[in-house]
């Protein structure tokens, strides 16, 4: 929740058709200090199939899976050790593509079989275009940081035709496009 300067009112509200029940036994406001990732300061091939990108502010990890997928992982500390097993994917490497940074001047184009990626040296911003040059998904200026608190923040750019679909708790309509 973003709080303008001065007085904020913060509302409770259950709607008619809520049937979830809610507890608030205190609320505690602070100011949340953020860093962001920053410019990047170099690009290195970590494996045939991963390139690490050294930021101002952390390194990221892009590392081939398949040809139509990537994993992205932002590292603060720049160390990319594994502090636990993912429970949802069995195997990071169904068939991994080789990965090379093309440098193009402002930015670096990383391509695979299905998407090439376009990674913005300043500040650090991933841009998602596929095989025809359809926009896919594009970064915000702040792509990518954390919180003092552990929060993580990653901010894309919302597309004209694009649509969210809600699939939390609430009895709402999956289909939300006025609540983005």
């Amino acid at each position: 929740m973003e709080l303008k300067e001065g007085i904020n009112t913060i509302d409770l509200v259950k709607n008619s058709d809520d049937s979830g029940g809610m507890n608030v036994d205190y609320i505690t406001l602070k100011k949340a200090q953020w860093t962001y990732i920053g410019d990047v300061v170099s690009v290195k091939n970590a494996s045939d199939s991963e390139l690490i990108f050294e930021c101002d502010n952390a390194a990221v990890s892009i590392k081939s899976v398949s040809p139509s997928a990537l994993k992205i992982w932002c590292e603060p500390s720049k160390r990319f050790d594994r502090k636990y097993d993912s429970f949802a994917v069995q195997n990071e490497a169904v068939a991994p593509e080789t990965l090379t940074a093309e440098d193009r001047g402002d930015h670096y184009m990383v391509s695979t079989g299905t998407v090439d990626v376009q990674i913005d040296k300043s500040p650090f911003r991933l841009t998602y275009w596929d095989k025809n040059g359809q926009l896919l998904c594009e970064g915000g200026e702040q792509s990518m940081g954390w919180s003092t608190d552990g929060e993580i923040l990653v901010q894309n750019k919302k597309q004209a035709d694009e649509r969210f679909w809600g699939l939390g708790e609430k009895p709402r309509p999956l289909k939300r496009p006025a609540s983005v």
